[in-house]
């Protein structure tokens, strides 16, 4: 598998996930196939028919890997080699069948050279004492051979497999210090196998277990995740650092909650908890995100102090450099690229931004109880009215706007580090989905305070109207003006997906009628509904032309039409072939009217060379085979995701067959 220019962003921690659309359509045929065909078999030959999972990931990723060079099915693939072996292994050889596993995925990884195959036969290596131990020598009866069996692991087990598969990471990495090739890659699996095993090891020996509270000292938590983030800059990997996030942020909230004890002036039955959520995570994803955001500078910090011995062995600190893009001479079978996960880096810039997004709005949900509450106990000299009154002001006024402001101001500041300055890809479209939430909140507010607050004052009037509908003028503004910002939002920062949020801020302008009628009947919710799958088909109708007109204008893809097309043809199948799914199934035959409707799905893909309504698509067209003889339901999906699979080997000759029918 080739990489993206490793040399250059060593700091970033980049790896491959996915190649682009094409590689994800391939991998959930993939996943779908290898399922129903060892389903199939094994009806037959119980476990031992797992073995032909084993021939099918065996020969696969020549078409699939070696020549289109789909990072998502080498993935795939190697999961399902390693599994489909374990399944038959472990139920004839009992723990001992960690062993051919082990020998299997070396010989895997000789011949593909796909990372994940070293790590998960070094993994299947280091698992086969500690079944050992298991079985042997602790108290757990039964077999340790399923799933169930190994939830309850002890805590210095899962420790020890964690700490050996971390040195064996730690070997990979030495043998790689620049890491610019495939042993890197294979560190990469095995840190992010060791690091949730030893971290979730550690703190089960320390009694704290799937977050339960209990009765125990939080400093300690805190004191591990410091020492794992000094570690995780010293050796520029940050899975133990992913793994323990969530147990500091645990300890961060015991910590803080512990602080306000009763008779503390931020004290209040109505606030406490909310205000501990508020503390704990804006201070918890500030501290992520400051890492994330400083990485490269942080590890020269760092290695600063630290011994020359160890200096010279761990990656040299290096200045951030930008990503390189993924060409077509990078992948040959990609026609439809999506520009979606950088690097582990881009990952904990996710995650810190994403618990800094929850502190914001909860930061919000405070303010606005503080000052409800204060009406509340004020409220005693008022009579019900005017006391009424004043929750009305208070919604009406500029408060709700301020507290709105802490959520904003998150998202516009991660845009301008992550997004404008970093071009973290997973960031981006988290950021995106941030403001587009938070327009949301923004566009109801704004209705509330032209149309409804005045509707809810004028029944504490002398005379209340009794019909007052919402002007449809005010809805279709606020949903324009939501529209405008995710559209600006989108192009200030380069988001391509910010225009099908943009696009979808427009939909309930297409029920403003009900939406009006429902301003004067709450409870006529369900009336006149009749129509609106055929809205709902129109809205995606929309999407497909705006998303076809781009593709029209960068028909080779190389600019960010193509990932605003992209997204859009997404939103449009979500909605478009959903509703024509549903349609088929009120027919006389839906099964025969769902393969059609598929059928012809595929004719329209291959002409646009665009596959979401084909991934949209799958879950009905396997409910609608569905069938009381489990083995021929199996048969018959097997049939239908070989009929995909040979879809995905001939794409492209079938789309230049195609195309050579009008002369293109």
């Amino acid at each position: 598998m080739t990489t993206i220019e490793p040399a250059l962003r060593r700091d970033q921690e980049d790896f491959r996930l996915l190649t682009g659309f094409a590689d994800v359509f391939a991998a959930v045929v993939l996943v779908g196939g290898l399922v129903a065909l060892v389903g199939f078999v094994s009806s037959f030959l119980g476990p031992i028919g797992a073995l032909a999972g084993l021939v099918a990931a065996w020969y696969l990723p020549v078409p699939l890997v070696e020549r289109r060079q789909f990072a998502a099915c080498a993935l795939v693939l190697s999961i399902a080699f390693a599994g489909a072996l374990a399944i038959p292994a472990f139920a004839f050889l009992d723990i001992f069948g960690a062993l051919p596993v082990a020998a299997a995925m070396y010989f895997y990884w000789q011949r593909y050279k796909i990372p994940i195959s070293a790590a998960l036969g070094l993994a299947a290596l280091v698992a086969f004492p500690a079944l050992l131990i298991l079985r042997f020598v602790t108290d757990i009866p039964g077999s340790v051979d399923s799933v169930d069996s190994l939830i309850g692991l002890p805590g210095w087990i899962s420790l020890g497999v964690g700490l050996a598969l971390f040195l064996l990471a730690m070997r990979w990495d030495f043998s790689d210090r620049e890491r610019i090739t495939r042993r890197s890659d294979v560190a990469f699996w095995l840190h992010v196998m060791a690091g949730p095993l030893a971290v979730h090891g550690l703190f089960s020996l320390m009694g704290i277990t799937r977050f339960e509270t209990g009765d125990f000292n939080p400093w300690p938590v805190v004191a591990l995740f410091a020492l794992f983030t000094v570690t995780a800059l010293t050796i520029d990997r940050r899975p133990l650092l992913l793994s323990s996030f969530g147990y500091f942020l645990f300890a961060l909230g015991m910590i803080i909650s512990d602080q306000m004890t009763p008779g503390d002036a931020m004290t209040n039955t109505a606030v406490t908890i909310p205000q501990t959520i508020m503390i704990a995570a804006l201070s918890g994803g500030l501290v992520v995100a400051v890492l994330a955001a400083g990485w490269s500078a942080l590890r020269r910090t760092v290695l600063a102090i630290m011994p020359a011995v160890i200096v010279d062995n761990v990656p040299p600190a290096s200045a951030w450099t930008p990503p390189t893009a993924i060409t077509r001479a990078d992948a040959p079978g990609e026609s439809e690229p999506v520009r979606l996960v950088l690097g582990l880096n881009d990952y904990l810039a996710t995650l810190g931004l994403g618990v800094l997004f929850v502190g914001g709005m909860v930061a919000a949900y405070v303010v606005m109880s503080g000052a409800m509450i204060g009406i509340s106990q004020d409220g005693g000299a008022f009579d019900g009215k005017e006391n009424a009154e004043r929750f009305l002001n208070l919604w009406s006024g500029l408060t709700p706007w301020m507290a709105l402001a802490a959520p904003l101001a998150v998202v516009l500041i991660a845009a301008e580090v992550f997004v404008r300055r970093q071009r973290m890809a997973l960031t981006a479209v988290t950021t995106a989905s941030h403001f587009a939430l938070v327009s949301i909140f923004g566009a109801l507010l704004a209705l509330w305070q032209w149309q409804g607050s005045s509707r809810v004052a004028a029944q504490f009037g002398e005379t209340p109207a009794a019909d007052n509908p919402i002007a449809a003028f005010s809805i279709v503004a606020v949903c324009v003006g939501a529209a405008l910002a995710n559209l600006g939002f989108g192009w200030v920062n380069r988001i391509p997906v910010s225009a099908a949020f943009a696009a979808l801020m427009l939909l309930p302008a297409l029920f403003i009628d009900r939406l009006v009628a429902l301003s004067v009947n709450p409870g006529g919710f369900g009336d006149g509904y009749d129509n609106a799958e055929l809205r709902l088909l129109g809205f995606g109708v929309a999407a497909f032309l705006g998303a076809f007109a781009l593709d029209r204008m960068d028909p080779e893809r190389q600019s960010q039409r193509a990932d605003v097309a992209f997204w859009l043809h997404l939103l449009a199948s979500l909605f478009a072939v959903v509703v024509l799914f549903r349609w088929a199934e009120t027919t006389s035959m839906p099964a025969a009217a769902t393969l059609g409707l598929y059928a012809a799905l595929v004719v329209a893909a291959v002409f646009i060379n665009r596959r979401a309504p084909l991934i949209v698509g799958i879950p009905f067209v396997l409910s609608a085979i569905e069938m009381s003889d489990g083995t021929l339901q199996l048969l018959t999906q097997l049939i239908f995701f070989a009929a995909l699979m040979a879809l995905v080997l001939m794409w492209d000759r079938l789309r230049a067959n195609a195309l050579a029918l009008f002369g293109r």
